[in-house]
């Protein structure tokens, strides 16, 4: 059989809606399409988790509040671990993660600049736009064809979406402040 019928045969699987759980049935450009989307995965949920415990923490204005940032790191890294002993492990990668997210390749640009978050604010903004999006994202990824992803997906989610929910709180308890409002903005137009 050629790659090209390999492919062909592939895509109507997956259009009928089959799930496909072995890599040795995936072609080629499709295994190196999902592996490399599921390393970027993995490095953004864990240099995220890095941010917030390292970098947003120390900006927490209560002690819930860091209580609230670290927590959500620490399930940020989780998530990176649900990926790398899961899908990750079933297409044979293993991502080497660096220490500094500047140095990182095949992460998406936001989580390397940990030097945005200057306020309090800007974290609270952060994780209702960004786990919110990531939120939108893996929704969409849940009804591709990778089962083992799937999976994954739904172990994460609703991890997601609680953080974009405390997100959306803080900003709404920011947002009653006397300055409030012009804080947010200012975080908004950052993001």
């Amino acid at each position: 059989m050629t790659e090209y019928d390999q492919e062909a045969q592939f895509l109507e699987r997956i259009q009928r809606g089959e799930k496909i759980s072995d890599p040795g049935e995936m072609p080629s450009g499709f295994k190196d399409a999902v592996s490399e989307l599921l390393t970027i995965q993995a490095k953004c949920e864990f240099h995220g988790g890095n941010n917030e415990l390292f970098y947003c923490a120390r900006l927490a204005q209560t002690y819930e509040d860091r209580e609230w940032i670290t927590h959500t790191g620490f399930e940020e890294i989780g998530h990176a671990r649900i990926l790398v002993e899961g899908s990750l492990h079933t297409l044979g990668i293993v991502p080497v993660f660096k220490s500094d997210p500047r140095h990182e390749q095949k992460i998406l640009r936001i989580f390397q600049r940990y030097d945005l978050f200057e306020t309090w604010p800007d974290v609270r903004m952060f994780a209702y736009l960004m786990d919110g999006a990531a939120g939108q994202q893996l929704s969409e990824f849940k009804q591709g064809p990778y089962l083992p992803w799937t999976r994954d997906i739904e172990r994460i989610e609703e991890e997601e979406a609680g953080h974009t929910k405390e997100g959306e709180l803080g900003i709404r308890e920011w947002a009653e402040r006397p300055d409030g409002l012009a804080e947010l903005q200012s975080s908004l137009d950052k993001w």
